[in-house]
This record gives structure tokens, sequence and C-alpha cells, in this order.
């Protein structure tokens, strides 16, 4: 605690505090001391002589002090410090917002980990909160999750939230986490903006951010932006409302427990493979990676497995671990024979000091294999026949009536006068899982209305188009400047010479489904030559992204994301309209299986989420029954499914759950994690300042409480302190008089 004064002139009376000694000398040589006989009987023992003059100097001394603190009132004292603020200070209401990001966890085995440390500095804070002080606790995960929702003074509760385990924790009940979600701090710093926005009711609010000084997250190219955005949002609030006198803006704080220089890291690449979606005995490809970060040592990690339901085994690995950060890529195959929802998994085991984190040490997919897969084609002709636009995709179909074919897609046909949405897309028994447009002139309102819903939902949709495409039909109601289902723009039909002809660039197929195409030499997909084709346009927000070009890098195939489902968009017909050989290609049947299944993926990417997305769920019989979703803490909610789909929203952080609908078996669900996550690269001091410029930010010491910062900042004036003392050494003074007159005159 520091003391100053504003008017350091009035310091100089401080001289008069010599006045009540140089008095009582004064007035001691003033009487002459006269001996008289009688007076030897009235001699006062030594004993109260020596306490009448310790009387006279306390009271002295009394004097001088009540003179020493009213000039020191008058000089108008200042004072810092948390002795004073928290004399002086109104109650104030806090976000603690925590960040829950697994590379909190990290930890070399012998120091405690930044998850660990911020902990303890919110218990210490909690700590020194003074009475009317309310407090929220929240977790800066993707989306941000409450620990303790509203503004409370209950901090016994909060400290033995705290200070519990988190090995069986379940956020949604109000418990302690574990550090395995995503950060989205623009986000969550929003959220507590709002919370003390609405809820707030003192008169200086703080916002204060624990975290580990992590560059991806805070500081990144797509997080600064979010910053900036939130920062003008800030100062429009602020303007808006600074006529308000229940408005506060709160002060931000964050108190960094990383370090400075990168940490050692092994992890895993994400696992991947061309879809999620198999048939019984198809071989699917899965790709990981092995990364290190920052190594000393070059000798690689003790193992690596795969496991695949009860299957386990060992991936081989470099001898050395070149250079101190590098990649080396992990493949392996699996066909999988019996119908249902699969869980893969990899793990990493890492050698002693190799590693600080290891949530990143292991990655999961569920894979669903399904007997069968059922499509529904609309054919754009009027009736079906040999030269109809679905001729030779039902032909790449084998015939399920024809027991010596064996076929995993079910197409069912139907022109495009007889498709009828709600009979064929949602009372159909199974629901077909993919629609495909077969070069469609256009829908009726009706029929277009089902199946954006049927995409919406989660379906796939594959269109082509061919010579019946109506432009004007396809632009302004399936691609609707990006905001429809078409993923891009039709702008013409494309017709040149033979010898300008162009084919297929199998070289530059993107798409994870065709990516066995690209790996093949001998593939034939990019001999046929095309003299027609759609030229489109994807370029408008909302369209779709090429995932296959031509050899003249127009798109062939263009895709997108609408809704929960996906649409593919083929410039090429796939039959023999305009002189088409694609059907003549051996890999005709193979293409269009690895397109549907593909697109089939979509609806079954409910069993891999991202952080944040929602849990979607058919049922085979389409009655009601409950849904247990089982946590990877082994506790499990249930909920009524009255109606399918059935939507779970936010299942949770990041891990492997399990999902039972009624009494079926449990099947495995994966949250996934950002991967950028296991990127440990600190933030950088012009990378932390420009942040903090921008939301007003303040930077703790990690030893230090926002209270002691806070101490820092506005000082308290303490005049009335010291006219309080003057006032309580006034009345002392008065009491000693009387007391020592009294015994006196009884003496």
């Amino acid at each position: 605690m520091s003391i100053g004064f504003l008017n350091l002139a009035f310091l100089a009376g401080l001289a008069a505090v010599a006045i009540p000694p140089i008095i009582h000398f004064l007035n001691r040589r003033r009487h002459d001391v006269v001996d008289w006989g009688a007076m030897q009987f009235l001699v006062v023992s030594p004993v109260k002589r020596r306490r009448f003059m310790i009387e006279e100097m306390l009271l002295m001394a009394l004097r001088m002090a009540l003179i020493a603190l009213l000039v020191l009132a008058l000089a108008a004292p200042y004072a810092s410090g948390r002795l004073v603020a928290g004399l002086t200070r109104t109650p104030r209401d806090t976000v603690l917002l925590i960040d829950a990001s697994y590379s909190m966890a990290r930890s070399d085995g012998t120091s405690r980990s930044p998850w660990q440390e911020a902990r303890d500095w919110a218990v210490a804070w909690l700590k020194q909160a003074h009475a009317g002080d309310r407090v929220a606790i929240m977790l800066a995960t993707k989306p941000p999750r409450a620990v303790i929702d509203e503004l409370s003074g209950d901090f016994g509760g909060m400290l033995e939230i705290l200070t519990g385990s988190d090995d069986n924790a379940n956020p949604s009940r109000g418990d302690w986490p574990r550090p395995t979600a995503n950060a989205d701090w623009p986000r969550a710093v929003g959220d507590a903006w709002d919370r003390l926005r609405d809820d707030g009711r003192a008169p200086h609010r703080d916002i204060i951010i624990l975290s580990d000084n992590q560059k991806i997250g805070w500081a990144d190219a797509t997080t600064l932006a979010q910053w900036r955005s939130l920062a003008h949002r800030f100062r429009a609030e602020r303007d808006a409302r600074k006529d308000d006198p229940h408005f506060a803006v709160p002060s931000l704080w964050a108190v960094n427990f990383g370090g400075s220089k990168p940490d050692p890291n092994l992890r895993l690449a994400p696992l991947q493979t061309s879809r999620t979606v198999a048939g019984i005995g198809q071989r699917l490809r899965f790709a990981t990676a092995l990364h290190w970060d920052h190594l000393e040592a070059d000798r690689p990690p003790k193992k690596i497995e795969v496991t695949i339901d009860d299957m386990v085994k060992t991936l081989p690995l470099p001898p050395r671990l070149e250079g101190a950060s590098g990649r080396f890529a992990l493949t392996f195959d699996h066909r999988f024979t019996e119908v249902g929802v699969h869980l893969v998994s990899v793990a990493l085991e890492p050698e002693v000091g190799q590693d600080v984190l290891a949530a990143d040490n292991r990655q999961h997919l569920a894979i669903e294999v399904v007997p069968d897969l059922p499509v529904l084609l609309i054919d754009g002709d009027k009736q079906v026949s040999a030269d109809s636009a679905t001729y030779f995709l039902a032909k790449a179909f084998a015939d399920p009536a024809d027991q010596l074919k064996v076929s995993l897609i079910v197409p069912r046909v139907v022109t495009q006068p007889a498709f009828d949405a709600e009979t064929m897309l949602v009372r159909a028994s199974p629901p077909p899982r993919v629609v495909v447009l077969a070069d469609v002139p256009q829908l009726t309102e009706s029929q277009l209305a089902g199946l954006t819903r049927f995409v919406e939902a989660g379906g796939g949709l594959l269109v082509f188009a061919g010579p019946r495409a109506q432009r004007a039909f396809y632009n302004e109601q399936l691609y609707r400047n990006g905001k429809g289902l078409l993923p891009a723009r039709l702008d013409a039909v494309e017709t040149v010479k033979l010898d300008r002809a162009v084919s297929l660039d199998v070289k530059r197929f993107l798409h994870p489904a065709l990516e066995l195409f690209r790996e093949e030499p001998n593939c034939t997909l990019g001999q046929p030559a095309y003299t027609r084709w759609w030229k489109v346009t994807a370029e408008t927000h909302g369209s779709g992204t090429p995932v296959a070009l031509l050899t003249n890098d127009d798109p062939w195939l263009v895709e997108k994301t609408h809704g929960q489902g996906r649409v593919l968009l083929s410039t090429l017909p796939m039959d023999r309209s305009w002189d088409g050989n694609l059907p003549k290609t051996w890999e005709f049947p193979v293409l269009v299986h690895e397109l549907l299944f593909a697109l089939a993926d979509v609806r079954s990417g409910g069993f891999n989420l991202a952080a944040g997305q929602s849990l979607r769920l058919l049922h085979g019989d389409g009655v009601p029954t409950s849904v247990t979703l089982f946590r990877p803490d082994a506790e499990a909610s249930t909920r009524s499914a009255d109606a399918w789909p059935f939507v779970w929203e936010n299942p949770g952080l990041p891990g492997v759950y399990h999902v039972q609908i009624g009494s079926g078996p449990r099947l495995p669900l994966i949250v996934q994690a950002d991967p950028q996550e296991s990127d440990l690269t600190p933030c950088r001091d012009e990378e932390r300042r420009q942040v903090a410029e921008w939301l007003s930010l303040r930077y703790l010491q990690e030893a230090r409480l926002p209270h002691d910062a806070e101490a820092a900042g506005p000082t308290q004036e303490v005049w009335w302190v010291f006219l309080l003392g003057v006032i309580g050494l006034l009345c002392c003074e008065l009491w000693l008089t009387r007391r020592m007159a009294l015994v006196r005159g009884r003496n």
C-alpha cells in the first residue's frame, strides 16, 4: 500500500506539533516554588508523583498527535493498495473465464499443468473475494459452457467445485470438467460481457481470463479477425448505452499460465478415410500421420496401435525421426464383415520425455457398415427406357432380385412427373439416403420443397445436368444466388469441335471419394473426349467448391453443404446424350458407387461430429422410443424421441461417446477435437499487445490478483480516515483530562 498527499504545502503545519510541549514548559516556568513549613505533612509520595508525570506526558502526546492528524487531513491524503481498496471498494460482479482446451493439460510429468495452476489461481482469487461480490464461472470451450451459470455469492460452493476431483465430472451438471475441448475465446468473452450486461448489478464489473498463452485460439489470423469484430461491437454498445446509469463497462483481465517457449510434443493427425459409410466386404483405406514438434532426440515412439472392434494391430514406424519437427504418414486397410457402427481407434505410446500433451495421442473414427443403400433416381425423361438418363445408372447397380448379383445400392427409379416427395422421401420404408436428379428439366413447387427438406435434414443429392436441364429454372429456383440447393450457376452449354474436346483430369480429382481413381495408374476415366458440357460459375457466397476438373480447368464436379446435407453437381450427363462416353468406361459402376456412398456419408456423419455439432439420428421403424447418451465418463442421459429424425443438441466435449436407441446396441459416437489445438506455439509479446489494445485488456502477473492490480489504478482519498482519528484522539484527550482532574482533586 502507498500513501501520498495532494496538498503538500499543508504539511508545513506539522511544525505545530511542537506547540503542546512548548506550552507545557512555559507554564512550568511561570510559577515560583515557595517552601511552606506546613506542606511537609502534605508531600505527595514518589509513586503518585511518577504517575502524575506519566499522565501529563501522555496528555501532551495526545495533543501533539491530534494536531498532526488534523494537519495531515488538511493535506488531502490519498492511498492505493489492496488494504485500502478492501476498505473502500464497492461490490463487484465478475465472470471467471477458464481455458478448458486440451492444451491446458500439458505437463512434462514433474511440473503442474496450466490447468492445475489456473484452478489454484481461481481458488486463491475466490478466497480473497469480498462480501457483496458475485461471481460466475465459465469455460471457454466451443461452444462456451457455464460451470456456475448465474452470478452468485456462494463462494463456498464454488471452492468445493474448483477443489474437487475432475476424474468423473460432467459440466452439464455444474461440476468441474477435464480439459478436453477447444477454446473459442471471442465467443466466450462476448458471452461473459452479455452476462454482466444483463444480470450485473454492481457498479464495477470484471471479466478475468485464465489461459495458457497459446497462439492458436488467441492470436492466430482467424481469431484476430474475431477479436476485431468483437471490439467493434463493444465500442458500439458502450457508445449506445453511455447515458444508461445501469450499464457499467466491464474491465478485462488476463492471466497466462503457459511458457514463452514451445514444448516437445508427439501427436497423431486426425484419422481419415474416403467415406464413413461402407457396405459389407468393402475395403476402406484409413490414413493418419505421426507429427513431432520441437523434439531434442530422434528416437521414434514406443508403438502406434490400431484397434477395430476386437482386432488390434501395430503400425510400422520409421527407425528415427528426422529433424526437430516433422511428419510421417501412416495408412492401413480394413474390410468390415458385420453390419453396424464400428469404432476405429489409433493410439500412440511415446517414450519418456518425448511428449507433454497426451490428449492428441489418440484418434477415433466411427464407420457405419450397411447391408444396402437405398437410392431414389429421378429421371428427367417422360418415361423410363434405354434412352433415359437413369438407364446406365440403374445398370451400374446390380438387380437385387437377381440372386447371382450382389448389390449394395438398391435403386428406385421414377420419372419427374411421378415423383411425390412426401411418399418417396418421408413415408418410404426404408427412406432413401441419396436422391439423384438425372437430367431433370424442372421440379414442381411441392417437389422442390420436399427435396429441400430432405437435404436440409441430412440427405445427399446428386444432380447431373444434361440437354434437358432448363437453365432458367436451375438458376432461379435451385441456385438462387448461392442460397439454394445447387452448388453453382449454369451459364451456358459449351460446344467445341472434336479436335478441342476435353476429358476428365484424373490427377486433379480432389474429392475423397475419387482418391482411388487418382492413384490408379491404368484408370480409363480420363480417356473419353467430351465436346459438350455445362459451363458453371461457383463464385457467389454460399456456392459450392469444385472437387474435380476437366482438362481445360472447367469444373466437372462441384460440391456444397446445404443444411445438414450435401449436394454434388456434375456438369456432364451420365448417359449417352451429347455423345457421352462416361458410361462406357469400366470404372463407371465404381465411380457412381463411390459418389453415392460419399453423399450417404452425410447422414451417418451423426456418428462423427465436430465440437458443438448436434447429433441427428434416424430410426428404422420410425416409432417413438428413448435415446440414451453415454458420455466418456460413463455418465448417461436419456431422452424421449417422439419424432424422427431425432436431434440431440450439442452432446458434449470432444471424446468417445456411445448412443443407444431404445433397447438396441450401443453405437459409438465421436465428437472430434480441433487438431490445431496440438500446436503449442506461444503468443509473442506484440500479438498479446495487439489483442490488449483492441479490447482494453490488461495482462496480470501470475502471482498477482486483479484486486492487487486494481489498487495500481485509480487511488482513494482517505482524508476522512485522518479526521476520524482526530475525533478519536479528541475524545481520548477529554477523557484523560477529566480523569486527571478528578483524581488530583481527591488527593
